[in-house]
């Protein structure tokens, strides 16, 4: 049983559905970054089933508060604070910082993704459509994509929002998982790190004033998910192999600034097998600032003018030489500086390094967010607030894919990974790198224990 999951993923059986309220479930069943709940955490037993990872749910119900004494006067509306929003990108989503998967009986993480929910911010834009975020993720994560229609039809409610979500990840969008001991995981441990109120929400007039208490509040919350009990034949096959692996997707992420014309990242990212890297920037004074949107995907951006620093020249690096492209990627910008048009290399690139072109089936990048008209700034009179820019907001990033031929990934062990980027930034402007690493993870499990080897 060199792959199990290679059987399991064949294996059918009786199904049942599980609910699951927080370990650290509070008396009122309320969870807040403002009351100091910083996290929230559920514990999957373990047992002789299978987890389907896409059947995972965190649902509940949410609404957000002006201040803590919480009275009609601190609900949001069109008298009260009718400025308060949140991401139309991400609504729920942009609650969760963190995502942990462990072990439960050996405690061996699995997964873990900081800047969740900007991995998101990046990710859900190129794999779900303007359709979708109007229909489905609209009824489950309380997205939509207009800044008005969002804050209109989420924020400014009096009951708490109904949210029925996925966790997108390497391993919850993978194969079933096998949750015993000895022939699976010993049960799955999964962690929500909650995002702090500054972050999570958003004003549309760029004012704080008002505001500095305002906060976001989750109720009811339960994990559900399907379990598969295998059939007694292929179960005492599985308990007598007494053990076996799994090979996932992981997604590691890591965080850089820069503020200078010629921005040069570098890490030591010690995987074998990386699949992809995609890069998201935001300027670093929107982060934790209620009076911008912190999960916006932006260009690099000038300081008093909002204006875009454009990216000329793109070089991507292995061990300090050009890999996997031979030559630096010069954009359209370099040769023409008035063009209003991304550059379609860089667009595609980024697209094909979250998902493979030949499995693109919904996109939302459109033409009207993937320009270059729009303003950083949240008043401008040039060029539109990247906040209200049409199709839910600003869709760039940069990106690149690793295992065009083979499909194996690039082994990055004894080498850095790097980007040297060329672009008309000001020094006084500094930007935030979220950067996002796609690699091929093995998950090795027998009656020691568990092991996950990068």
């Amino acid at each position: 049983m060199k792959y199990l999951y290679k059987v399991v993923y064949k294996m059918s059986g009786r199904e049942r559905y599980i609910e699951l309220s927080p370990s650290n479930k509070t008396t009122d069943n309320l969870y807040s970054y403002k009351r100091g709940i910083a996290q929230l955490n559920f514990q999957i037993p373990e047992g002789n089933y299978l987890l389907d990872p896409s059947s995972v749910r965190i649902c509940g119900g949410i609404r957000w508060w002006l201040t803590t004494a919480k009275l009609a006067a601190d609900v949001p509306s069109a008298a009260n604070g009718p400025e308060l929003t949140t991401s139309s990108r991400l609504n729920v989503y942009s609650t969760f910082q963190q995502l942990v998967l462990r072990s439960l009986t050996n405690q061996t993480t699995i997964e873990h993704c900081r800047h969740y929910n900007q991995f998101l911010a990046s990710y859900l834009p190129l794999t779900t459509s303007a359709q979708d975020n109007m229909g489905h993720l609209n009824e489950s994560a309380l997205i939509f994509p207009n800044y008005n229609i969002n804050q209109k039809t989420s924020v400014r409610i009096d009951d708490p929002n109904s949210f029925c979500v996925h966790l997108p990840s390497g391993l919850l969008n993978g194969q079933p998982i096998p949750l015993a001991k000895g022939w699976g995981i010993s049960g799955l441990d999964l962690t929500l790190m909650l995002e702090n109120d500054a972050q999570a929400l958003q004003t549309l007039a760029g004012t704080s004033v008002g505001y500095t208490d305002a906060f976001y509040e989750l109720q009811d919350v339960k994990l559900v998910a399907k379990l598969i009990e295998p059939p007694m034949d292929q179960l005492s096959k599985l308990m007598k192999g007494g053990g076996g692996s799994l090979t996932y997707q992981s997604i590691s992420s890591y965080y850089d600034t820069a503020n200078s014309t010629n921005i040069q990242v570098n890490f030591n990212l010690g995987l074998s097998k990386v699949r992809s890297v995609f890069i998201k920037m935001i300027t670093s004074d929107k982060l934790n600032n209620i009076t911008e949107d912190g999960f916006a995907t932006l260009m690099p951006l000038q300081k008093t003018t909002g204006a875009l620093a454009d990216i000329k020249q793109i070089t991507w690096l292995k061990g300090g030489t050009t890999f996997p492209k031979h030559y630096p990627v010069n954009t359209n910008v370099k040769d023409v500086p008035t063009t209003p048009a991304t550059d379609c290399e860089i667009t595609r690139d980024y697209i094909n390094s979250v998902l493979s072109f030949d499995k693109l089936q919904h996109l939302a990048m459109t033409v009207d967010n993937n320009n270059r008209g729009y303003n950083g700034n949240m008043v401008s009179a040039v060029g539109t607030p990247y906040q209200k820019v049409r199709d839910g907001g600003v869709v760039y990033g940069l990106g690149i894919k690793y295992d065009q031929l083979l499909g194996e990934g690039v082994d990055f062990r004894s080498e850095n990974w790097g980007i040297n980027i060329d672009c008309g930034l000001d020094t006084a402007n500094a930007q935030s790198l979220f950067i996002f690493v796609n690699s091929e993870q093995s998950l090795v499990f027998n009656q020691q224990g568990v092991q996950v080897i990068s």
